[in-house]
This record gives C-alpha cells, sequence and structure tokens, in this order.
C-alpha cells in the first residue's frame, strides 16, 4: 500500500470517528431552558424532589445569619454534576447543585453548592458548602443578624 492510500485512509477514519462521536459530545451542553425537551423534564422532576431537603439545608444554614428563611425556587437550582455511583444500571447516584437562595424580589443572599446521595428511596445530604454570601442593600438590612 502506497504511503498516499494510507494517508487518504487515516483521514477517512479521522473524519468518521469525528462525526459519529459528534452526537455523544453534544450530549454534554447544558440544558436548553428555552424549549419543552425530555432532558428539562427529567431535569425539573429530580430538583422538584430535591427541592425540599434543599430548603430544609438552606434554613437551617441562614437561620444564624438571616431573621427570616430565604426562598429557594427551582428555577434557582442548577445541576453541576450527577453520575452513577455505582456500574452500569445501578441506582446510587450522587447529584452536585448550586443553590442561589433569595429574600423578597429576588434579593440573592448567598450561593451555595450541596451533594446528595440518591439511594433507592433514600436521599441523604452527603456534602454542603457555602460558597458566598451577599451583602443585602440597604433597604432589606432589618433581617440581617
Amino acid at each position: 500500500m502506497t504511503i498516499m492510500k494510507k494517508i487518504v485512509i487515516a483521514i477517512c477514519l479521522t473524519l468518521g470517528i469525528s462525526i459519529t462521536l459528534h452526537p455523544f459530545c453534544s450530549l454534554a451542553e447544558n440544558i436548553n431552558t428555552d424549549k419543552p425537551s425530555k432532558a428539562l423534564l427529567y431535569h425539573d422532576i429530580v430538583i422538584s424532589m430535591l427541592l425540599p431537603k434543599i430548603q430544609n439545608k438552606i434554613n437551617e444554614f441562614y437561620s444564624a445569619i438571616l431573621t427570616r428563611y430565604p426562598n429557594v425556587y427551582p428555577y434557582m437550582v442548577y445541576v453541576e454534576n450527577i453520575k452513577r455511583l455505582d456500574n452500569f444500571r445501578g441506582f446510587i447516584f450522587s447529584i452536585t447543585v448550586k443553590v442561589n437562595p433569595v429574600v423578597g424580589p429576588h434579593i440573592s443572599v448567598g450561593t451555595d453548592k450541596m451533594t446528595f446521595k440518591i439511594d433507592g428511596s433514600r436521599v441523604r445530604l452527603t456534602k454542603f458548602n457555602h460558597i458566598k454570601t451577599e451583602k443585602l442593600p440597604p433597604h432589606w438590612q432589618h433581617i440581617v443578624r
């Protein structure tokens, strides 16, 4: 086989592999929230199921800082990472979310990161990290402890 044929075959294989793998790479992109999709539906279901546990931890943490509990809205919870802890088709998961709790007319009080372990019907908070505390505007200083 000549060198020219080897080069052409190598180029064709490279193009074929890159074209074949392209759809799989695009799955890692962010979910488009502008239109309905199955990915957005699954995302919203997971967040809805985690929201009570998220809100409880936010209430617990911010009660030392504020005189009222901040709100956590599902559209202000962002999935940062989700993975299976078992092998393929195992049903133990780890999910990390970033949360922006707010008071009043959506005034951010901070940013927090939480990791949950989901094992069957049991959901357990395994890690909480307060990332940032926002300074509240003057007309909201009355709720700061």
